[in-house]
Formats: C-alpha cells, sequence, structure tokens
C-alpha cells in the first residue's frame, strides 16, 4: 500500500504506479508545472467571493491591469455565487449564458 507522495509538504496519499507521487503532483509534473506552486483547493462559492475580495484588498494602487483583473475575479465569483447559492430556480433554468452559447453553436 502507498504511503503519503513524496513531494515536501504534501500529505496527500501517493498513487500506485506514479513513482512515489499523488495524483496530483504526478499531472503536474507531467504537465511541467512546478511542485512549489501551491495547491489551489475549491472553495464553496462564498468562500471564493471572501477570497477574492481580500485579493482586491491586496492589488497595488498603482497597477491598472492587476486592479482590473481583481475586479473581474471578484465579478466571476459572485455571479457563481449568486447562481448556486441565491437564485431562484427559475432564474438559473433562464440563464442568459445558456441561450448565447446556444446561439454561438456550442
Amino acid at each position: 500500500m502507498p504511503g503519503d507522495c513524496i513531494v515536501p509538504g504534501c500529505t496527500r496519499q501517493a498513487a500506485q504506479r506514479k513513482g512515489g507521487l499523488c495524483e496530483l503532483h504526478a499531472w503536474r509534473r507531467q504537465h511541467g508545472i512546478p511542485d512549489e506552486q501551491p495547491v489551489q483547493d475549491r472553495l464553496p462559492p462564498f468562500a471564493r467571493v471572501v477570497e477574492s475580495c481580500i485579493q482586491l484588498s491586496d492589488v497595488d494602487s498603482e497597477d491598472d491591469a492587476a486592479w482590473h483583473l481583481a475586479i473581474e475575479r471578484l465579478k466571476k465569483s459572485l455571479q457563481r455565487w449568486w447562481i448556486k447559492e441565491l437564485a431562484p430556480p427559475a432564474v438559473v433554468a433562464a440563464d442568459p449564458r445558456e441561450e448565447a452559447d446556444k446561439e454561438v453553436g456550442r
């Protein structure tokens, strides 16, 4: 039975036939992503909104591009939170993005 992943600080279970790596780190090595890059855990929608607000408050006031990126992240996290947690079922069913995707042919 495999133990923990061999990457320092990783407590995930090592996968079989992955050379002592967990699935995440095996995938990262296969795709050329450094092991040191922090793992982005899946957060609930509201936690993502809070994280986006914190990132926006940490943006350098002189960096317009970073500020606009942080605003867009906050908007997207608010949309996802609203759809997942707050929207009535009828509103979610009539999501305008689905109609736009149909028009484009996606």
